[in-house]
């Protein structure tokens, strides 16, 4: 018997690993802000919660719907930038040295596109169409580099930034692969 045991096929070229650069703009256009330093770890969460079609006796499952749907993007900030904490609360105003925020009820809208260099030279671009800021934001101060959390949760859109409509009910994001010869 030749090889190793229990070892499946693999490609190393689809292994990653590290941090990406996050972009951001307004909602139906294609983000062109660098957020700046983003610590490694930025996080896609699809969550949601089903209906289950049980029958018999013992009841089994025999049929499951997806009732709810939600997806969040989620990334910690390193720099001080007035104009990220605006985004990730998703209101105030900013000048080169402030930041104002009061009770805002108006969250505004995003668009994000993560752009992530794998060690094959691939790039992995995640394009979430529209988003809006999940509005918390907590900062530590102490004594190691100051960090700012921020989560976006995508808003069902019917066309991507170019105007294209997005068919069937894939309206949240696009994850797209393009490999550098």
């Amino acid at each position: 018997m030749a090889g190793a045991l229990n070892v499946p096929a693999y490609n190393t070229d689809n292994l990653s690993f590290g941090p990406g650069i996050v972009y951001i703009g307004a909602s139906g256009t294609t983000p062109a802000t660098d957020v700046g330093l983003v610590a490694s770890g930025a996080q896609l969460q699809v969550t949601g919660s089903n209906i289950d079609v049980r029958a018999g006796s013992p009841q089994v499952l025999v049929k499951r719907f997806r009732q709810v749907s939600d997806v969040t993007f989620s990334f910690t900030s390193q720099e001080w930038n007035y104009e990220n904490l605006r985004r990730a609360l998703g209101a105030g105003t900013t000048t080169s040295t402030t930041y104002d925020y009061g009770a805002d009820p108006l969250y505004t809208e995003f668009a994000i596109q993560f752009v992530h260099r794998m060690p094959s030279g691939t790039t992995q671009y995640l394009r979430l169409w529209s988003v809006v800021p999940d509005g918390e934001l907590t900062i530590n101060f102490g004594d190691d580099l100051a960090e700012f959390p921020q989560a976006f949760t995508c808003l069902a859109v019917s066309a991507d930034w170019a105007g294209n409509t997005l068919s069937g009910g894939y309206k949240y994001f696009r994850v797209k692969k393009i490999v550098h010869p």
